[in-house]
């Protein structure tokens, strides 16, 4: 699982996620 700041940064990456956790 991954902060907030992180999934910012995984959706602007290659990973897109809902605002959800990232496997």
């Amino acid at each position: 699982m991954v902060d907030g700041l992180t999934l910012r940064v995984y959706n602007t990456g290659s990973v897109k996620v809902p605002g959800g956790a990232v496997s």
